[in-house]
């Protein structure tokens, strides 16, 4: 979250999400924890640390199969690296912003 409360977003760069705006982060690694994984994928995603990140809530929603449901968790915190100074890996973020909650 930046200032206000804002939350910065990716564009995603390829697959099917190519030129959508996303949250940061993917599914967990096998063993790895949600929280491990919002960490870990800031990381490789845009170059920036998320520290403490806290659990914000959890969404089902069906999937493309009929009767089968994803499972997605949101977290929050703080990234301690200016928007100005990310590294993003360009193969899978080409821009970030911030947005307003309201």
């Amino acid at each position: 979250m930046g200032e206000k409360g804002s939350i910065l977003l990716g564009k995603r760069a390829n697959g099917s999400l190519a030129g959508r705006w996303a949250l940061i982060g993917e599914k967990p690694n096998q063993g790895e924890t949600e929280e491990q994984a919002v960490v870990r994928e800031t990381g490789e995603e845009i170059g920036a640390r998320l520290l403490k990140p806290i659990f914000w809530k959890e969404v089902l929603q069906e999937a493309i199969t009929p009767g089968d449901f994803l499972r997605e968790s949101y977290f929050f915190g703080i990234i301690a690296t200016n928007i100005e100074e990310l590294n993003l890996n360009l193969e899978e973020i080409s821009e970030v912003g911030y947005v307003s909650r309201s």
